[in-house]
């Protein structure tokens, strides 16, 4: 029990004659125990160019971090851009095809039932001749608006071809250009076809 006292009381006096250098240098002591001299190794370590290199090396690594979330993002952009683009283009094609195979079928439906009506018409029907002619003019209507929407697509299918263009410019490739070209057949065989801007 006196040598645990004797331990502690002897600790005691080593921490109160320390506690000035302590105080001065709150890196360390420059001192030993009871005032005796540290080699320079240890009385005055490279504590704060440690600190200092370690906080640069965290501050370059965050930016690289920083850069890379940033260029990963901008790369995802740009491939959902150019299969946005791609997709885009694909249905607005199919669109314009479609509807300008329907416009033309409409067209050829609305011109066979106003033969039929003047037929029906002269052998003395005339109700059903009505009925048939104004088929046919709900026909001429529907190729016109057919005609019309195919147009429509095959514009915005050239936007979007331009724009994917664009893209590919940029990383060195080239994209094959697969413009509708809509036909209308009610402009007759000398302007059959027509530009999708017309």
């Amino acid at each position: 029990m006196k040598i645990k006292k004797l331990f502690l009381a002897l600790a005691a006096a080593t921490l109160i004659i320390n506690l000035p250098l302590v105080a001065a240098d709150p890196f360390g002591p420059r001192c030993g125990p009871f005032g005796t001299p540290l080699p320079d190794e240890i009385s005055s370590p490279p504590r704060l160019a440690q600190c200092g290199a370690l906080e640069k090396k965290g501050h370059e690594a965050n930016v690289i971090s920083r850069a890379s979330r940033v260029v990963s993002a901008l790369e995802k952009d740009y491939e959902d851009n150019v299969s946005s683009l791609i997709r885009s283009r694909w249905i607005f094609r199919k669109s314009a095809n479609v509807a300008e195979v329907l416009g033309n079928g409409f067209l050829y439906i609305g011109a066979g039932s106003s033969t039929v009506a003047g037929g029906v018409a002269m052998v003395g029907s005339q109700s059903i001749a009505n009925i048939l002619l104004f088929s046919s003019t709900v026909c001429f209507a529907a190729h016109i608006i057919f005609i019309g929407f195919a147009k429509c697509c095959a514009r915005e299918e050239r936007e979007r071809e331009k724009q994917l263009d664009a893209l590919a410019k940029r990383i060195g490739f080239s994209v094959i250009p697969l413009e509708p070209i809509i036909t209308d057949d009610a402009l007759g065989s000398n302007d059959v076809k027509t530009k999708a801007d017309v």
